[in-house]
């Protein structure tokens, strides 16, 4: 499985990658979204995310950041508000770092449907929800 797999970006999409580093995977994702004039913001912190506009993004990748943060129910709320209808958030760590189970239920708790851990890359866990709108978050 390659990034690529993950995603089929549109024309005009918004990703938001919160890494504070650059990679390969950075770079893969930056030149995949410009082959279809997508966008790509890469912030070294969630401070961007947590000021971002309603469903400005189409999807936001959390790499290494999400057991960092010391509010991750703010955090899951703000990626939440900035997500589009239908948007995914997909939160990466190091591998066997995340408990699984109470990820799932902290997604499902802010409204992210259907998290899957997806074995992509040998060195991190990555897991991928979607952002199902519902009347009890709004938006």
């Amino acid at each position: 499985m390659h990034i690529s797999d993950l995603f089929r970006p549109r024309p005009g999409n918004c990703y938001l990658l919160v890494s504070s580093f650059e990679d390969e995977l950075s770079f893969e994702l930056s030149k995949m979204l410009q082959n279809v004039n997508a966008q790509l913001l890469i912030q070294p912190d969630v401070k961007k995310l947590l000021c971002a506009k309603p469903r400005e993004f189409d999807v936001v990748i959390l790499r290494d950041v999400y057991l960092d943060e010391p509010n991750q129910d703010e955090l899951l709320r703000a990626t939440y508000r900035s997500l589009a209808n239908a948007g995914y958030i997909i939160i990466m760590q190091k591998s066997a770092s995340l408990n699984l189970f109470e990820l799932y239920e902290k997604l499902q708790q802010f409204e992210f449907r259907s998290p899957n851990n997806i074995e992509l890359i040998d060195s991190c866990d990555l897991v991928m929800a979607k952002k199902m709108h519902m009347w009890g978050n709004g938006l």
